[in-house]
């Protein structure tokens, strides 16, 4: 009944070395081999004066499996590509997320939320009743014959959805920035990190370079 967040690779397009050739282009100076020192010194010249458009030739592509309130917050980004499951069409495979612990209202953020003195037991009990409640409602509405695109009313913000997310590299690299900010909801910044990890298997030098300038 219950899940947690998960970000797995898809695919994945370009590389550190297409940055420097796309960059090199300019000159009509793009091809060769990778050499380490002089191209790790152009992608980090790239970076620290903001020569984006680069880094827009590489992209990746990850399937995103998180709960609703947490894939609103991602596709506030419209500069990525999505495609999400449908409960319109099925109704397999619903599950919740839980949190593990329970936090309270930060005292100098409006929006933010910090570790407290919480009854983290009776906080689970209180929301995994209401959430067994929601998934036998909806499973009510589904017996008696409603539409699935009517019945998925009763089901909360919770619920487990998974989506495809496309998007070149210099668009994840501002996601990342602005999602593993402190001031992110920890949910989000869990699964933003999942996704620079993925960056950094793929665009080592170019993560590094964004690292120590952005």
């Amino acid at each position: 009944m219950f899940s947690t967040s998960t970000i797995t690779y898809v695919s994945h397009s370009g590389s550190d070395k297409l940055i420097v050739d796309a960059a090199r282009v300019s000159y009509n100076q793009d091809g060769g081999s990778w050499d380490a020192t002089r191209d790790t010194k152009l992608i980090h010249y790239l970076m620290r004066n903001r020569h984006t458009t680069p880094f827009e030739m590489a992209d990746l592509t990850v399937c995103a499996h998180v709960p609703l309130f947490v894939a609103r917050q991602w596709m506030r980004h419209r500069t990525f590509s999505y495609n999400e499951v449908s409960r319109r069409y099925t109704a397999d495979d619903i599950t919740l997320f839980s949190p593990e612990t329970w936090r309270v209202p930060a005292t100098t953020s409006k929006q933010a939320s910090i570790e407290g003195d919480v009854d983290d037991a009776l906080a689970s009990r209180i929301y995994r009743e209401a959430a067994d409640h929601a998934l036998q409602a909806y499973e009510s509405l589904i017996e008696l014959g409603i539409a699935r695109e009517q019945a998925r009313m009763v089901l909360p913000q919770s619920m487990m959805t998974r989506f495809y997310a496309k998007a070149n590299l210099h668009n994840w690299l501002h996601f990342c920035g602005l999602r593993l900010h402190p001031h992110a909801q920890k949910e989000i910044r869990e699964v933003a990190q999942s996704c620079r990890d993925l960056l950094a298997t793929h665009f080592p030098v170019s993560l590094d370079a964004w690292e120590e300038y952005r």
